[in-house]
């Protein structure tokens, strides 16, 4: 991605970069398109989540903002994780 298009934006308390690209859909072969990517980096990792949609919109929808939202790398998912052995047994 280039990052010279892209916004700086704070994404779960850190950096991120935004880049939203449009496409009127003016030509016949070409439709409305509307493109969000995301690119953050978690750890040593980089990670780049996507939205892509056949409309003329401007806005990346809120549902689809809430649910990027509830992204975590795979260390901070097993870290969240329950440990089996401290669960309690139904109808004990």
């Amino acid at each position: 991605m280039d990052v010279s298009k892209a916004t700086r934006v704070t994404f779960q308390n850190q950096e991120a970069f935004e880049l939203v690209e449009r496409q009127d859909g003016s030509w016949l072969d070409e439709p409305p398109r509307f493109t969000y990517r995301l690119v953050f980096e978690r750890g040593e990792m980089w990670y780049s989540i996507w939205y892509h949609i056949f409309e003329d919109t401007d806005l990346l929808p809120l549902e689809i903002r809430r649910y990027i939202e509830t992204f975590q790398a795979e260390a901070e998912a097993a870290s969240d994780e329950i440990d089996p052995a401290s669960e309690v047994p139904l109808g004990g």
